[in-house]
């Protein structure tokens, strides 16, 4: 999934005096679990496809991961 800044918006907020993030856009990706993460990186089609392409439109050597994970607290209409 990727996630681009409104940048209308985020100057709008900025001008109120609210710490706007200096970035454009995110890249999240999800999955099961830290070796499906690594899969995916160790990827022989990954590294051939994805990463050079992700150069073209980002600054991957300036990129930061956040790891974490989901709490669901409505699951099927109830609280879990």
């Amino acid at each position: 999934m990727a996630f681009h800044v409104d940048k209308t918006t985020s100057a709008v907020l900025a001008a109120q005096g609210l710490p706007v993030a200096e970035y454009d856009g995110e890249v999240n990706r999800w999955a099961a679990s830290l070796e499906d993460i690594m899969a995916m990186y160790t990827d022989p089609e990954y590294q051939r496809l994805v990463l050079p392409d992700a150069e073209v439109f980002s600054k991957t050597k300036e990129s930061k991961m956040m790891i974490g994970y989901d709490k669901d607290f409505v699951a099927d209409g109830k609280v879990v």
